[in-house]
């Protein structure tokens, strides 16, 4: 991962250390060993190599996929944009032939994927809506510390912001996340309606569970996750425009707080 002008093994980062999905491997194959408990091993599965897609072979990547049975896994080391084209030409041959395959990616894949152009960021008259005097809304779910960071810089701007802070500790009281998540709304919608970008954002600690279990962090990410995209589905006014960060709160924004079924 790179920071800065540093490149950190993934193994070494504050993403490893996560209360659901910890790991310490930095190689693909290893993390795949790793996280489904041995079940597959890491010399067991299919690499296609830089050197490989550098090169333009597509029969080696071809012939590398159809070989791949019984869900084995697949680590694809593409580093740009260029290896994930010579990849997904070798991806769609092998579909084309008969083999399914299901994808674990970032973004960039998909995008080729479905032949979508790359498209510059937006700008303010693509994001927000022309005709609204609303105020816009911000959802920071995610709590890594780059996030923070962003955060900070962004409440710091000097623009005409509403902090909101989402309190989390409540999830472990009986109805505390929808008391908190009600209270939310109420000051994000008298923003909104004022004209001010409500910036709703998760308290920064990290919660655990009293068990120390990786699925009981992971219930409770989910529900404070969900209790905050319902301040999205209970909007009672429109805002100019929405941004949410954090991966699952992208997620749940979309699925849970908007109803969208295909992007």
């Amino acid at each position: 991962m790179k920071n800065g002008e540093y490149l950190i093994p993934v193994g070494m980062t504050e993403f490893a250390r996560d209360t659901a999905f910890s790991f310490s491997s930095s190689d693909l194959t290893k993390w795949c060993e790793e996280r489904s408990g041995g079940r597959y091993r890491a010399g067991d599965i299919t690499v296609i190599s830089p050197e490989e897609l550098r090169g333009l072979d597509y029969a080696g990547i071809l012939a590398k996929l159809m070989c791949v049975h019984d869900f084995g896994k697949v680590v694809v080391n593409g580093a740009d944009d260029l290896d994930a084209e010579v990849f997904a030409a070798a991806l769609f041959l092998a579909m084309r032939a008969g083999r399914e395959f299901l994808i674990r990616s970032a973004a960039g894949l998909m995008r080729i994927l479905a032949g979508i152009p790359k498209q510059p960021p937006l700008k303010r008259e693509e994001l927000c809506l022309g005709d609204s005097l609303s105020g816009g809304l911000v959802i920071v779910g995610s709590h890594v510390q780059k996030t923070t960071e962003q955060l900070e810089y962004l409440l710091a701007s000097g623009m005409d912001l509403e902090p909101v802070c989402f309190r989390t500790e409540p999830v472990f009281r009986p109805a505390g996340l929808q008391e908190e998540s009600g209270r939310v709304l109420r000051i994000a919608e008298a923003a909104i309606r004022s004209g001010s970008t409500a910036v709703v954002y998760t308290s920064r600690q990290v919660l655990r569970s009293r068990e120390e279990s990786s699925q009981d962090n992971l219930r409770l990410s989910v529900q404070i996750s969900r209790s905050l995209t319902s301040v999205v589905k209970n909007l009672a006014v429109r805002p100019s425009f929405l941004v949410a960060k954090g991966g699952i709160t992208s997620y749940d924004v979309g699925i849970w707080g908007l109803g969208v079924r295909r992007a």
